[in-house]
């Protein structure tokens, strides 16, 4: 899916949706968006990685909505925490979604391997 389909794909997903294992809204930001395209550094990824996140798209609600475990994150130095969900496919492989919360802000979308 070429980049600015993503893009349009990624707009179109509800936003906030349920996460039923943190028990609280997910929001679908930009910054999400970017960070699949670029890494935590702002350099662009390469074209392997970015194809292979944006194929894993469509699978990031269902992954949100039916999780049932997670590993959780703490960090201090900028009082951040990430949660990483797991969920599975169509086909059985595992895909994990990674969700970011910056201080008392909105947990959102960032990253989906």
């Amino acid at each position: 899916m070429p980049a600015k389909l993503s893009r349009e794909f990624y707009n179109t997903l509800p936003n906030p949706i349920w996460c039923n294992i943190l028990q609280c809204n997910i929001y679908f930001t930009a910054r999400g968006y970017n960070h699949i395209l670029r890494n935590g550094r702002g350099h662009r990824r390469s074209s392997q990685e970015r194809s292979r996140r944006i194929t894993l798209l469509p699978f990031v609600i269902k992954v949100c909505i039916e999780a049932t475990s997670y590993v959780y994150r703490y960090e201090a130095s900028t009082n951040t925490k990430y949660w990483a969900i797991t969920g599975k496919n169509s086909s059985g492989k595992t895909i994990k979604v990674i969700l970011k919360r910056v201080g008392f802000g909105r947990v959102i979308f960032w990253s989906v391997m």
